[in-house]
């Protein structure tokens, strides 16, 4: 029975439930001493842990061991949005970093058979890894969650954040563009000479806790590591071909026999076009092209056999009325002609402008459409449906197998 495995109370002559009640309170004390037991035993430990620990210190034994190897790992759990205008993307993701640390580490048997311990990330030495390509100004995690230490010295930080990162958006084919996103880790103030980082798992981005979003699908989700080079030993050197550059020759003519030069330039000066000097064959400017006597003889006979002889027509003289009249008939008649030749000129123009608008509005409507069709069948996913459903198993497939299908 399980009230054997207790001592008999004090007063065994009380009824039962008395008996009951004084049962329970003893195995209540039991749990009690053992938590305060096993609570006593981590604080020993802590103290015994962190006795002459230094968090500013980097967890190596001497500096010429090899570098710390920092295993990261990126869990993304929602893509909040990714803003086209601004060209920033919202990320909520989980940052996942192993390191080892030897001045963290104990026999679980001396102090209760404890084998993890949490603690502040204030306490202990970190790497510091932060989103290069931030956007928000701030670069570290926003909730600084506890440190897992592991009795062998494993050190396991999993902080979660929401990134906002830059992200270069090109939308020529907007609605149905593809857009690709980055994330750069690294460390902040360690080179690679003493921070090394690898992949925990795969070079992949964990997806298993992934909310699928109602406007963007996911389609990749890998991962690199890139080591580069520093500004400051980084130099660009390019090759320049020189020449030297020939002096003219009149320079050194000049150098040779000045005097000569001298007197042929000041003998140039002196020409100058005269326009009295013709060439023989070329008539004269100033000759006067009258025409030959004979001819200006038959032209004045002829001009005169033009003139009227009045004695032959007779002549009457009309009266102010009738030239009034004969005005006023001029006069209308010039105007409707006028008005007529306007309104044929104003059609035709009209036809002409017709004809210009119908052909221009053709040819922009053809532009438009041609334009406007090569745009959509040339933007990729237009008429191919993606199962976000099926991309994240195969992506989390990927991360779970090392990268092999």
């Amino acid at each position: 029975m399980a009230i054997a495995e207790y001592e008999a109370p004090v007063m065994i002559t009380l009824d039962g439930t008395c008996l009951a009640v004084k049962l329970y309170n003893r195995a209540q004390s039991s749990s009690v001493n053992r938590v305060v037991r096993c609570s006593d035993e981590e604080e020993r430990l802590m103290v015994d842990v962190f006795r002459g620990y230094n968090s500013l210190i980097q967890p190596v034994r001497n500096l010429n061991e090899t570098p710390i190897i920092v295993k990261i790992a990126l869990q993304l759990v929602l893509l909040i949005n990714v803003d086209e205008k601004d060209q920033v993307m919202h990320t909520n993701v989980w940052l996942t970093l192993k390191w080892y640390d030897f001045q963290m580490r104990w026999n679980p048997v001396d102090y209760g058979e404890i084998q993890n311990i949490r603690v502040a990330p204030d306490k202990v030495w970190l790497p510091d890894i932060v989103l290069f390509n931030n956007a928000d100004g701030n670069y570290e995690v926003s909730f600084m969650c506890n440190v897992v230490i592991n009795y062998k010295g494993e050190m396991l930080w999993v902080p979660p954040a929401i990134y906002k990162s830059s992200c270069i958006i090109d939308v020529e084919f907007f609605p149905f563009d593809e857009q690709t996103c980055h994330l750069i880790f690294g460390s902040w103030t360690y080179n690679e000479n003493e921070i090394k980082l690898e992949f925990e798992q795969a070079e992949w981005v964990d997806l298993s806790e992934y909310a699928p979003s109602s406007i963007w699908d996911l389609m990749d989700a890998p991962a690199a590591l890139v080591n580069k080079r520093s500004r400051i030993e980084f130099q660009i050197m390019p090759k320049l071909l020189c020449m030297q550059r020939p002096r003219p020759l009149l320079r050194n003519i000049t150098q040779k026999n000045g005097h000569s030069i001298t007197a042929a330039l000041s003998h140039i000066g002196e020409f100058k076009l005269n326009p009295s000097m013709h060439h023989p064959l070329c008539p004269s400017a100033d000759t006067d092209s009258r025409q030959p006597p004979a001819i200006e003889l038959t032209h004045v006979e002829s001009m005169e056999q033009l003139e009227r002889d009045p004695s032959t027509n007779a002549y009457y003289p009309l009266s102010a009325d009738a030239l009034r009249a004969i005005d006023a008939i001029e006069y209308i008649t010039n105007h409707l002609k006028q008005d007529e030749e306007y309104k044929m000129y104003r059609d035709d123009w009209k036809y002409v402008a017709m004809i210009i608008d119908r052909l221009l509005l053709y040819v922009f409507f053809g532009i438009t459409l041609g334009g406007t069709c090569g745009i959509i069948f040339s933007a990729p996913y237009v008429f191919q449906g993606v199962d976000q459903r099926a991309e994240l198993q195969r992506l989390i497939h990927l991360y779970k197998n090392g990268g092999e299908i």
